[in-house]
């Protein structure tokens, strides 16, 4: 279940009031009033909307639910975390494209929340592509590129997986694993 994203005012601190301003200027900016960021991409998705509003509010949406998603992990709420990386990724997505640095970035927030809740495999999947498009996009040295690799050995050593993740772990050039390549990486190849 997740967590109200926009409490009643009456509850809010002046922090969340302020998210809660931003949420409903991004929506007012859209031509509409949304009660949550979720609600305003659902119907972004619904409407197949491409207008230079649509991709503002979605950058928009993409960051705040990043966000909410790191502090969610951070509180240790896995599930509610996961579901808001889910809905900040397809709007990164859709706003950036598959190879911006903050799409590789939430692929692996989803991942690490996946992997905290022992969905091991399917962190996997995230993990991995996140690593392949990371090195492609932004180089292996690059913060983001590291953080993916160390998120996907941990992963892989959670599986058992040892001989890969030490490859991996050993040098930064090493293949990723052969579990899975997403059919966008592969098409890239």
């Amino acid at each position: 279940m997740l967590p109200d994203c926009e409490p009643p005012f009456e509850t809010m601190t002046s922090k969340s009031l302020n998210v809660h301003r931003v949420s409903m200027y991004l929506g007012e900016s859209f031509g509409q009033s949304f009660p949550s960021l979720l609600d305003g991409i659902a119907a972004v998705r619904s409407s197949q909307a491409t207008s230079s509003d649509t991709t503002r509010f979605l950058e928009a949406a993409a960051l705040r639910l990043h966000g909410w998603a790191v502090t969610l992990m951070g509180q240790s709420h896995f599930e509610e975390a996961a579901t808001l990386a889910e809905h900040a990724l397809w709007a990164s997505r859709h706003a950036h494209g598959e190879r911006h640095e903050d799409t590789v970035s939430l692929m692996g927030v989803l991942g690490a929340a996946l992997a905290a809740q022992g969905k091991h495999g399917d962190a996997e999947v995230h993990q991995t592509t996140a690593l392949l498009v990371s090195r492609e996009t932004l180089g292996d040295h690059h913060t983001t590129t590291r953080v993916a690799k160390h998120a996907l050995v941990m992963t892989l050593n959670a599986q058992g997986k040892h001989a890969e993740a030490d490859a991996l772990r050993g040098n930064v050039d090493a293949p990723a694993p052969a579990s899975y390549v997403s059919p966008l990486v592969a098409a890239m190849a």
